[in-house]
């Protein structure tokens, strides 16, 4: 008797166990189920919505403000380039023939550098003009026949002599298969830094059958200098002076 009342006794708390584990299994399947519910909630989902409407205003505020500045940045390159042709660039007709100045010799006479002894150091300021046309031909100032790079057909270039104060105008003419640019070492160019000739930081090249004008002043300066062409290693192939 006293076992079978044992029996009943440890059945009874093993189905009470089992009641309890079921009962916190459905609260807990309750609660998984309210907590999905409330993720679907319509608020939820209009702060999600919310979200997205945002992330798009905000690329399509980006993209106007690419596309913006693309369109400035246009318009300034737009702008230097009228600059440049119409206020800068010139025309300029030459006043030699180049079959001429190719069929001479190439080789620039020595008194073309000797100062001149009547020089007015004194003189008032002025403008002087020069115009150079840079061409190609085949020569050989160290004895082997190689491409040069010449000024108006003579070689090493032209001499230019000036007084402090002066103004000097060079037209360049750009005959030459490549592109070029004439540096003058060693002057200040202060306030004309666009004249100084360094391409790639300063100006632009002159491109092939391009003309440009050199125009500024010498001013504080004193002595000698020279000037040599700034695109690669023209300097090596004879643009100098």
């Amino acid at each position: 008797m006293t076992a079978d009342a044992n029996e009943r006794q440890s059945q009874s708390f093993d189905s009470s166990d089992e009641m309890g584990m079921r009962k916190r299994l459905s609260l807990s399947l309750e609660a998984e189920q309210g907590q999905r519910l409330l993720l679907r909630d319509p608020e939820n989902y209009a702060a999600d919505d919310d979200k997205q409407g945002y992330r798009v205003e905000w690329h399509l505020r980006t993209g106007w403000a690419i596309a913006s500045s693309l369109l400035a940045a246009g318009l300034v390159f737009l702008l230097m380039v009228l600059f440049a042709r119409y206020y800068i660039v010139e025309d300029i007709e030459p006043k030699f023939s180049v079959q001429e100045a190719l069929s001479g010799d190439f080789r620039r006479p020595m008194s073309d550098y000797i100062l001149d002894p009547n020089w007015n150091f004194h003189a008032g300021r002025r403008v002087r003009q020069f115009q150079w046309t840079i061409l190609d031909r085949v020569a050989n100032p160290d004895g082997v026949f190689r491409p040069l790079i010449t000024i108006n057909g003579k070689f090493p270039g032209p001499m230019i002599e000036c007084n402090e104060g002066d103004t000097l105008v060079i037209d360049v003419d750009n005959q030459s298969v490549n592109a070029t640019s004439i540096h003058f070492h060693g002057i200040f160019q202060n306030g004309t830094n666009w004249m100084d000739g360094t391409n790639g930081v300063t100006q632009c090249p002159i491109a092939p059958k391009g003309r440009f004008q050199y125009k500024f002043t010498v001013t504080g300066q004193s002595g000698t200098y020279f000037y040599h062409g700034h695109q690669a290693v023209q300097i090596a192939d004879g643009l100098f002076g």
